[in-house]
C-alpha cells in the first residue's frame, strides 16, 4: 500500500503550498512515464478542487503538469487516488504540508516562476499580432483572402513546430485529433477574423478597432455565466483604464452613425468571437499543447475562410491571388509573424496564465499598431493617444497576476 502522505507531497512541488486535502472531482487523467537525465516523470492533468485550513477553494485545474524529484510508488498512488476520483465523490486525500504558504492566485496553477516566460510570451504574440494592419494593408488581395492566406500559409510552420513539440516530449499525442475545445478554438477565431474584416467594409476603421478590443469584457462575462469565475476588483478596474486607453487611441476618427451601425455590429461581433477564442483556448490547453491546438484550428479556421474567399472573389470580385512575388511575401509575412507568432504564443501563454488577464495585454496590439503607422507609414500620434497608451499600460499592471494572493475563485 502506498504512502497517500508521500503522493500529497508532490502539489507542494508542483508549487501548491499550504493544501491540507485534495478532493478530485473531475480526472480525464493522463499519465506519461518518461526519462529525462535518468529520472523518471509523471505527467499528469485532472481537474480537483483544494482544500484549505480555511475551506475548499475554486476548483482549479494541473494540466500537463511535470512532477519530478517523486517515487514512482508515490506518483503511481496519487494517480490512481485521482482516477478514481470520478467515481468516488468526497474522496479526500490527507497531505502533510509544513509550510503554511497560501495557494498561487490566478485560474491557472502555475507557480511564480513559470509565469514569466508566459508573459514575456503573451507579449511578444500581441506585438506579433499588432503587425497585421500594417501587412494587410501592403498586400495587394482582397480582405478575405488576406485572412485566409494568413491561416492557410501558416499550417506548414504549425506544423513543424508540432512536431518538434512532439519529439521532445512536451505534449502527448491527444486520442482525438480535433477535441470538442480545438473545434471551438478554430470556429470563434474564423468567426472574429470573418467578423473583423466584414467590419471594416461596413464601419471606419477605428469604430471596428474600438469594437474589437471590447473581447475582454466577454472574457469576463462569459467567464462568470459560463464558467462561474468572478472578476477581482483591480481586474475590473484595469479593464475600465484599458477600455479607456483603447477609445483614446481611436478617439480621433470614431464616428457613431446610423450609416455605420450594421458595420458597428460585425465589429461587436468581432469582439464577442475574440473572446471566446481565448477561453477556448484556455481550456484546451488544459490537455493539449500550444503547437498541437494552434496547428488544429487553424486547418478549421483555413478552411471556413476560404469559403469566405472564394465568395467574395466569385460574387464581389475581391482580388483573390497576389499580383506578384512581393504580393506573396507580404502574406507569408503576415502568416509566420502574426498567425504563427501571434495566435501560436498566444496558445502557449494561455497554458499558464488567466484568460482574463491575457485578453487585457492584447490592448498591447492596437497600442504598437499605432506606434508602427506612426513609424512606418506616417500617420500621427495626438496627445489624447498617447494618453490613451499610458492608460493601456497602466490598466494591464493593475490586473497583472499575483503570484502569493489567495485564490477564492475570483479571476485575476
Amino acid at each position: 500500500m502506498y504512502d497517500h502522505h508521500e503522493c500529497c507531497r508532490c502539489f507542494s512541488q508542483a508549487g501548491f503550498n499550504g493544501v491540507i486535502g485534495v478532493q478530485a472531482i473531475w480526472c480525464p487523467m493522463q499519465m506519461e512515464t518518461r526519462n529525462s537525465s535518468g529520472q523518471e516523470v509523471f505527467a499528469i492533468g485532472c481537474r480537483m478542487r483544494m482544500v484549505t485550513a480555511t475551506g475548499p477553494i475554486a476548483p482549479n485545474r494541473m494540466g500537463q503538469a511535470s512532477i519530478s524529484r517523486i517515487s514512482p510508488k508515490a506518483a503511481l498512488c496519487l494517480a490512481d487516488r485521482l482516477t478514481k476520483g470520478t467515481a468516488m465523490a468526497g474522496l479526500l486525500l490527507p497531505a502533510r504540508i509544513d509550510t503554511a504558504m497560501s495557494v498561487s492566485a490566478d485560474n491557472s496553477p502555475a507557480a511564480a516562476g513559470t509565469m514569466w516566460p508566459a508573459l514575456i510570451a503573451l507579449v511578444a504574440g500581441a506585438l506579433a499580432m499588432a503587425i497585421s494592419p500594417i501587412l494587410v494593408r501592403l498586400s495587394d488581395v482582397g480582405p478575405f483572402a488576406s485572412a485566409f492566406y494568413r491561416v492557410f500559409l501558416a499550417l506548414p510552420f504549425l506544423f513543424a513546430w508540432m512536431r518538434i513539440e512532439q519529439r521532445h516530449g512536451k505534449s502527448a499525442v491527444p486520442k482525438k485529433r480535433f477535441s470538442p475545445a480545438v473545434i471551438a478554438t478554430g470556429l470563434a477565431f474564423a468567426g472574429d477574423l470573418f467578423f473583423w474584416h466584414l467590419a471594416i467594409l461596413n464601419t471606419t476603421i477605428a469604430n471596428s478597432t474600438f469594437f474589437a478590443t471590447t473581447a475582454p469584457i466577454w472574457v469576463g462575462l462569459l467567464g462568470w455565466i459560463v464558467l462561474g469565475r468572478r472578476v477581482t476588483s483591480a481586474t475590473a478596474v484595469g479593464l475600465v483604464f484599458c477600455l479607456a486607453g483603447g477609445g483614446a487611441l481611436v478617439w480621433r476618427s470614431f464616428e457613431l452613425s446610423p450609416d455605420h451601425l450594421l458595420g458597428d455590429f460585425y465589429g461587436a461581433l468581432t469582439g464577442l468571437f475574440f473572446g471566446i477564442y481565448f477561453l477556448t483556448v484556455e481550456r484546451a490547453r488544459e490537455t493539449e499543447g500550444a503547437a498541437w491546438i494552434t496547428f488544429h484550428m487553424s486547418v478549421i479556421t483555413a478552411a471556413l475562410l476560404a469559403l469566405a474567399a472564394a465568395g467574395a472573389w466569385i460574387f464581389y470580385g475581391q482580388q483573390m491571388f497576389p499580383s506578384d512575388a512581393t504580393g506573396w511575401l507580404v502574406l507569408v509575412c503576415l502568416a509566420a509573424i502574426s498567425h504563427v507568432g501571434g495566435q501560436g504564443l498566444l496558445s502557449y501563454a494561455l497554458g499558464t496564465l488567466p484568460s482574463m488577464f491575457s485578453s487585457l495585454v492584447i490592448f498591447m496590439e492596437a497600442l504598437v499598431a499605432s506606434a508602427l503607422a506612426w513609424l512606418i507609414l506616417g500617420e500621427a500620434i495626438t496627445p489624447l493617444q498617447g494618453l490613451g497608451g499610458l492608460a493601456i499600460l497602466f490598466g494591464i499592471w493593475l490586473a497583472r497576476p499575483q503570484a502569493g494572493a489567495r485564490k477564492n475563485g475570483k479571476t485575476k
